[in-house]
């Protein structure tokens, strides 16, 4: 599912897969190995989409924590430091754990280079996303 809204001061785009890797089993929250491992799999993801447009992958860092409907964190959130080839930096987001067996995965990029995702807009969409698949 694409999604593209207004969040904070970007003109974002966010990605939402929603899927079990043919995994069953799976924890909920975000902090199993199965989770770690799908982190590790979206970094790679970001940077080969980032040098197949033309950008440069400039670091990765840890995002904010999206609270599900127990007041625990639900998914994990790293920060992509991305170069555009025009100069300017884009930020992106992503954003992983399992809800409802599942695994979740929120990806979430400024459409401006010059523009920022904001995190509390993150964090509000992310949560809202957890919560209507009943985390």
């Amino acid at each position: 599912v694409e999604y593209r809204a207004r969040l904070g001061t970007a003109n974002a785009v966010a990605t939402v897969y929603v899927y079990t890797a043919g995994q069953s089993g799976l924890p909920e929250g975000p902090d199993s190995p199965a989770v770690q491992a799908q982190m590790q799999n979206m970094g790679r993801e970001v940077d080969a989409v980032a040098r197949q447009r033309g950008n440069t992958l400039l670091g990765e860092g840890s995002g904010p924590a999206i609270i599900g409907r127990t007041g625990r964190p639900a998914l994990r959130c790293a920060q992509y430091m991305i170069r555009a080839a025009n100069g300017g930096q884009v930020d992106s987001y992503g954003c992983v754990g399992v809800v409802g067996g599942r695994f979740v995965k929120i990806r979430l990029s400024s459409g401006n280079p010059s523009a920022q995702v904001n995190q509390a807009a993150l964090n509000a969409f992310g949560r809202g996303i957890v919560m209507a698949l009943g985390g």
